[in-house]
């Protein structure tokens, strides 16, 4: 049986759907504890405290991200914040 999946079908897909709520936090759910944080200074011990609340702030930070990076890719320029 010959597989019809297609990786550029799956980055369009990717590129074209906003992240949800759930998504980040079964991402933060995935975080390991005892890690040295990244460049933000946030541990995953911070964020895994309280999922909830974690995942609706960073989804509010990757929301507009998301939308300003696909208004760019729309209109040609970036929109001042």
């Amino acid at each position: 049986m010959k597989c019809e999946f297609q990786l550029g079908d799956l980055i369009e897909k990717i590129a074209i759907t906003e992240p949800t709520v759930r998504e980040v936090k079964a991402a933060i759910e995935r975080f390991k504890n005892g890690k040295s944080p990244g460049v933000d200074s946030i541990t995953a011990e911070l964020l895994t405290t309280h999922k909830e609340f974690s995942a609706a702030k960073v989804h509010q930070l990757l929301e507009k991200e998301w939308k300003r990076d696909h208004q760019i890719a729309k209109e040609g320029k970036p929109q001042r914040m």
